[in-house]
């Protein structure tokens, strides 16, 4: 667990670090806390698709309308793959999970791409 917990630590780092180049507000992003309601896994496109049981609230992006899922997540590396897990513990066991979004939507033309999440499993 302690892997999972430093890869997402230095992903969150390494967003932190982006996100300081851009002026307060310059980007729309969704953001939203709650227990994981469903996980979808596309293996076609290796994308996990999330719901929370609240809405994104914060300023999420126009094109973030589905009413299905709050994020996408593409898996695309190691700590990627790292998060789906952490996202699939929580869903199984019910832990509360911070999701905030990346303000656009390449993932799936509706859904939010999952830029950051902070979860206690157990």
């Amino acid at each position: 667990m302690k892997s999972i917990k430093t890869a997402i630590t230095i992903k969150c780092l390494a967003i932190a670090l982006a996100a300081s180049a851009f002026p307060a507000g310059a980007l729309a992003v969704g953001a939203t806390r709650g227990p994981v309601v469903s996980v979808r896994l596309d293996a076609g496109t290796n994308k996990l698709f999330v719901k929370l049981a609240f809405p994104l609230g914060g300023t999420p992006p126009s094109c973030a309308t589905s009413p299905d899922y709050t994020g996408v997540l593409a898996i695309t590396s190691e700590a990627d793959k790292m998060i789906a897990s952490l996202l699939i513990s929580a869903r199984q066991d019910g832990s509360i999970v911070y999701i905030r979004g990346k303000g656009v939507c390449t993932g799936a033309a509706t859904v939010e791409d999952i830029d950051y999440i902070d979860a206690t499993i157990g």
